[in-house]
């Protein structure tokens, strides 16, 4: 028997974690959650059937992206993952709309009604003036007027309800999740058992946010009418909330 190889993770471990192994780590991410969530959203913006220019950042297989699409508006997804943008091609509704890119230096000029930011996909970076730097580009490329989307943790609930460690079975593999906060950051340990005997480890790193500071990051990156709801509905940011939505709009004299 050969020696068994043991891969781990590097600093960036999003560039690990969201690739090929994405799919098996988050099996339930499906398109008919994405569709409902979409639907949800866009009927709490009030951009249904507008000519809105959308940007999905952090677009990952395309999901949400699709069912936009489908909801008359013109969308454009950016991920750094290069799987996951393979995956998101196949949909025929994303053919030249897909783009490969790094969410701290967007390449596109201020031109979007509206930039959505789902399923924590903000707070990476280990540095916060990364972090501020991503959040500042969301506005950036926003037109006056334009409003931003980022569907985050909700610290206190996670705090509650924290599941330290859990192990499931997937096709090819066992996958054993360790999870802990510390200071303003969750860790989620994954050690991957392949059938072949390979063994694979990665960490994910999220930045935690208060909901005052979350708001307060958002007005300093220059966006005003801040809102904080606990979904997609609009719900009020309870305790009891699994997700914080932040929703924010850049002013319409803005030059930035």
């Amino acid at each position: 028997m050969g020696v068994k190889r043991e891969e781990e993770s590097s600093g960036e471990w999003f560039r690990i974690a969201f690739g090929s192994l994405y799919p098996i780590l988050y099996p339930h991410r499906d398109d008919a959650a994405a569709a409902r969530e979409a639907a949800e959203f866009v009927a709490l913006l009030g951009y249904r059937d507008r000519a809105t220019e959308v940007l999905d950042l952090g677009c990952g297989s395309g999901r949400h992206a699709e069912a936009l699409i489908g909801m008359g508006l013109q969308v454009w997804g950016l991920d750094l993952s290069t799987e996951l943008l393979a995956r998101a091609r196949r949909r025929a509704p994303l053919a030249g709309r897909l783009v490969r890119g790094d969410m701290r230096a967007l390449p596109f000029s201020n031109r979007f009604g509206l930039v959505v930011n789902l399923f924590t996909s903000f707070g990476y970076f280990a540095a916060d003036r990364e972090n501020v730097q991503a959040l500042r580009e969301m506005v950036r490329v926003l037109q006056p007027g334009g409003e931003l989307l980022i569907d985050h943790i909700h610290r206190a609930h996670l705090e509650r309800c924290l599941v330290p460690e859990d192990e499931r079975r997937a096709e090819d593999c066992e996958i054993h999740q360790r999870r802990r906060i510390s200071g303003n950051r969750v860790h989620k340990d994954i050690a991957i058992r392949w059938n072949d005997g390979r063994r694979q480890h990665l960490r994910e790193d999220v930045r935690l946010f208060e909901p005052e500071e979350i708001a307060g990051w958002a007005t300093d990156a220059g966006l005003e009418n801040v809102h904080l709801f606990g979904s997609f509905r609009g719900e009020a940011l309870t305790a009891d909330a699994q997700r914080m939505i932040l929703v924010a709009r850049k002013p319409a004299d803005s030059r930035r």
